[in-house]
């Protein structure tokens, strides 16, 4: 909260601040983590943004999710598929 005080001290414009839940060395701790586990995983690539360490790997079917789920905790690793199944 002092640090939105200050910001809107030298802002005047628009602002928009919200509290982490999670501290910006956790979540690039999980990313090294998973990185360095990036064959075992397909891992295309890994980011962290608003709480969350997000990853791109060529192929999950939900069973990577549920993995990375009980490794870390629901919602702290979210995982996106670059491959789909076709659905015609």
């Amino acid at each position: 909260r002092a640090a939105e005080k200050d910001l809107r001290a030298v802002w005047g414009g628009a602002l928009c601040v919200s509290e982490a839940q999670r501290a910006g060395s956790e979540l690039r701790k999980v990313q090294r983590e998973l990185a360095d586990r990036s064959d075992e995983l397909g891992l295309l690539s890994a980011g962290a943004s608003r709480d969350r360490v997000h990853v791109e790997v060529f192929f999950d079917d939900g069973t990577l999710q549920r993995q990375l789920d009980a490794e870390y905790g629901a919602d702290l690793v979210v995982v996106s598929s670059a491959l789909r199944p076709y659905d015609p």
